[in-house]
């Protein structure tokens, strides 16, 4: 599996739960959200081999009232 986040990419050759890929990172679950084929993952859900991965950060921001 390739993985890709910011500029950094890692290749596994063995199937992988998403905590396992966000742990790998050091990244925390609150900060980002895993895609695999436009479709969101959960941290249980599993990456195959043959899967091709991004992380995203989340980025939350409220009205500034003006």
């Amino acid at each position: 599996m390739q993985v890709k986040f910011d500029n950094q990419v890692k290749e596994w050759q063995k199937r992988k739960r998403v905590k396992d890929i966000l742990e790998a990172f050091g990244l925390n679950r609150e900060e980002v959200i895993v895609v695999r084929n436009d479709a969101l993952l959960t941290e249980n859900d599993w990456v195959e081999v043959e899967d091709e991965v991004e992380i995203w950060r989340v980025v939350s921001g409220g009205s500034s009232g003006d």
